[in-house]
């Protein structure tokens, strides 16, 4: 599980390359924006919408939660979100 607890300035998490299995969970424990990066060539789906290749999704809301999951080599799947997190 990565935080954004203690941060002052907004931080930026890139994803590894995508592995079918790979999940990581990301909370937002400061009013500050964290960033969630796809790596190059990599897509985040989170609803019916999708990154552009190396996309990213953020959120700034405290509380708010997402775990992504890649579903193959190139798609993370957000398999559970909580509160606010945009395209």
């Amino acid at each position: 599980i990565y935080t954004n607890e203690g941060d002052a300035d907004g931080a930026t998490i890139t994803l590894p390359t995508a592995a079918a299995g790979l999940t990581y969970t990301f909370a937002v424990q400061a009013a500050q924006t964290l960033t969630v990066t796809a790596n190059a060539g990599d897509t985040i789906r989170i609803n019916g919408s999708v990154t552009a290749a190396a996309g990213s999704i953020s959120s700034n809301v405290v509380g708010s939660t997402v775990t992504l999951t890649a579903i193959n080599a190139t798609e993370w799947l957000a398999t559970a979100l909580v509160g606010t997190w945009s395209i």
